[in-house]
């Protein structure tokens, strides 16, 4: 008897792994490649992308490459894992068109730019990109993370991080993380 149920078990298993596969469109999550023209994987970002009492404040060049055909639309998240409270948001991006190779550098902090793009509220409660910014003399990690989207979210530009995660949630079929360094060389 246990032998008869050990092979309707195993038999069972095989056909769910050969039929609901197809079913479950998304299986894996595909890995996007995000690179950048002003920075490197783990190296120092210039003070052109630090904020406006260390540099210039404008956002980084970014490009996303190796996403699926799938993709509607691609959402941005820049945090500071470095900053006192864990996860300070320096921008919340979304809806970037399926068929763009990324953002340029020096995006307007419109709510909506030209191609549909939206930009949400950072942890300064603005909208758009708010430059890289650690208290005098430390280092901190700048963590830009890239999600692929099976569709166009519903948001708008009041959208926050949590907005934009929530909204995601069960639509990723992408995604990929640079990470960038930037240090605050004053003394006060």
């Amino acid at each position: 008897m246990k032998k008869n149920i050990l092979i309707f078990f195993t038999i069972y298993l095989i056909y769910v792994m050969i039929f609901y596969q197809p079913f479950s469109s998304y299986a894996a999550i595909q890995k996007i490649k995000i690179t950048s023209t002003d920075f490197n994987n783990k190296s120092f970002i210039s003070d052109d992308h630090a904020c406006e009492f260390l540099g210039a404040d404008k956002s980084p060049q970014l490009s996303f490459s190796n996403a699926s055909s799938d993709t509607q639309s691609f959402a941005l998240i820049l945090l500071d894992p470095d900053a006192p409270d864990k996860n300070f948001v320096h921008w919340v991006i979304f809806n970037i068109p399926a068929s763009s190779a990324g953002l340029e550098q020096g995006i307007p902090r419109n709510a909506t730019l030209e191609n549909g793009t939206k930009q949400g509220i950072n942890g300064t409660e603005q909208i758009g990109y708010f430059g890289l910014c650690p208290p005098p003399k430390e280092t901190h990690r700048y963590v830009f993370r890239v999600f692929a989207l099976n569709k166009i979210l519903d948001l708008d530009s009041s959208a926050t991080k949590k907005d934009l995660v929530k909204a995601m949630k069960g639509h990723i079929i992408g995604k990929g993380i640079l990470v960038g360094l930037y240090k605050n060389k004053t003394n006060n």
